[in-house]
């Protein structure tokens, strides 16, 4: 027998003694060194001379041994693979007890791994939980892969939000068990969480410029309407007034005015770009472009310089305003020297699309910004 069994030996003897009956396990010594493993099952009798003596078999368990040996080391480098898994993985019965666990259970619960192994599931969850999750369990069971999202309190006070899946386990065609697996997207809920507040505020953003520029609109035509009309009665106190550019430069004043009450107009249109680019409108390209320039009106000896027979065309017109406004806005803003220099307003007719450029003579920009 081995030397470390044989207390264990003798103590079952002695159990037996009182009870009367003998169970104990143990090793024997080979004579290669090696061992084999022995289970001892008998009672105690009585022989003619009333002696008490033990009588039973003893059993060869060795593979028996080696097998259960082997299950516990599968077992445990199952749950070192399954603990490295970034999210919840568990197993459960058709009678919903826990047959496996992941390392993040133990947290979430608060148990040893020995204590998680064999309950209930509702006995980890709680009855409310578990009730709810029940029907996606049973749908596992009779054979559906279930998706579903939800959320679980740490221990720490956090809230960790789950993507869940549970999935059949089959054994020779039959379900046997439920698979879960659980990733964590709280990362991800909290990006859309604040996705969503942005795009709320950017709603109210909207609305707020939407009434702003109802407003501007509203307020600033009426003192250009006035000056419209200062301008007409200038044009007809002058009118025979023949000296210098008087007239020129009312009809150009006028021209302006005109230009900045439409522009007014259109300004509430532009405010709506997020849900609506503005009404479309059959335009004049070449005469469009003047009108702008007309507009910015640029600083004495900077030239915008246009060509003729540009193609007309059905578009939203206060977006493109916008748009060549800006370009030739900055182009003169960034000129080096903007008392003497040229934009250069060119167009591309090709057919399916119109191509048009905004180029100055300026310093252009740095190769190392491009």
């Amino acid at each position: 027998m081995q030397p470390d069994d044989l207390a264990g030996y003798m103590e079952a003897v002695s159990e037996c003694k009182k009870t009367g009956k003998f169970s104990c396990e143990f090793r024997v010594v080979k004579s290669n060194g090696g061992h084999r493993y022995l289970s001892g099952r008998g009672h105690t009798v009585n022989d003619h001379q009333g002696a008490l003596t033990i009588r039973g078999v003893f059993i060869d368990v060795t593979t028996t041994k080696e097998l259960e040996s082997n299950l516990v080391a599968t077992k445990s480098r199952m749950q070192q693979l399954v603990d490295g898994i970034p999210g919840l993985f568990s197993y459960i019965d058709r009678d919903y007890t826990v047959m496996f666990m992941s390392a993040e259970y133990r947290g979430i619960f608060d148990r040893t791994n020995e204590e998680l192994i064999g309950i209930h599931i509702g006995e980890l969850l709680g009855e409310e939980m578990f009730n709810e999750r029940k029907p996606r369990y049973d749908e596992a069971l009779a054979g559906g892969v279930v998706q579903s999202e939800s959320s679980r309190s740490m221990p720490d006070g956090s809230t960790v939000h789950l993507a869940v899946m549970h999935k059949p386990h089959y054994v020779n065609g039959e379900v046997e068990g439920v698979i879960t697996l659980g990733i964590d997207i709280t990362e991800r809920r909290r990006i859309e969480e604040n996705l969503e507040a942005k795009s709320e505020e950017l709603v109210r953003s909207n609305k707020d410029l939407e009434q702003f520029a109802y407003v501007a609109s509203h307020d600033l035509k009426a003192p250009l309407r006035a000056v419209e009309v200062i301008i007409e009665w200038l044009h007809d106190d002058l009118e025979d007034y023949e000296e210098g550019d008087v007239k020129e430069n009312l009809i150009l004043l006028s021209q302006r005015t005109g230009r900045l009450a439409r522009l007014l107009d259109d300004l509430l249109a532009y405010s709506r770009a997020g849900r609506k680019v503005g009404d479309v409108k059959h335009i004049h390209l070449d005469e469009f472009v003047r009108d702008i320039g007309v507009l910015i009106g640029p600083p004495e000896g900077m030239q915008i310089v246009t060509s003729e027979g540009w193609p007309c065309l059905t578009t939203h017109h206060v977006a493109l305003e916008t748009v060549l406004r800006n370009l030739i806005s900055n182009a003169i803003k960034h000129h080096p020297n903007p008392t003497n220099g040229c934009i250069t307003v060119s167009c591309d007719d090709q057919d399916e699309k119109v191509t048009i450029s905004v180029a100055d003579d300026g310093t252009g920009i740095p190769v190392y910004l491009e």
